[in-house]
């Protein structure tokens, strides 16, 4: 899924981001990340790591192109919200990218 995200930003916005952020940024303590399943199919993931003490940035984003529209990206949204919150950041940085931010949350109600 992670190679599905890297190729839509390089061809969204013509730059590569697969080497902003290592895997193990997300790793508890300091980070976090989910996935969100349909059946065994992967179809949504994204995480968190520490930007400061208590301020989280959301980080690799992305709901797979078949899957969009669903409410994939919501749940990973709140699902990282929560996260968050139990990890016992008090604040998200937002989404380094705004176009991507707005998509996400737009979608909210």
């Amino acid at each position: 899924m992670l190679s599905s995200f890297y190729a839509e930003i390089k061809a969204r916005f013509g730059f590569d981001v697969s080497r902003q952020a290592a895997p193990e940024d997300m790793d508890a303590p300091g980070g976090r990340f989910v996935i969100a399943y349909e059946g065994d199919q992967p179809v949504a993931s994204g995480g968190i790591r520490t930007w400061e003490p208590g301020v989280c940035e959301i980080k690799r984003m992305f709901v797979s192109p078949d899957a969009r529209r669903h409410g994939y990206g919501r749940k990973v949204l709140e699902a990282l919200e929560q996260t968050a919150r139990e990890a016992g950041f008090r604040r998200f940085e937002q989404l380094p990218i705004k176009s991507l931010t707005n998509l996400f949350y737009a979608a909210r109600p």
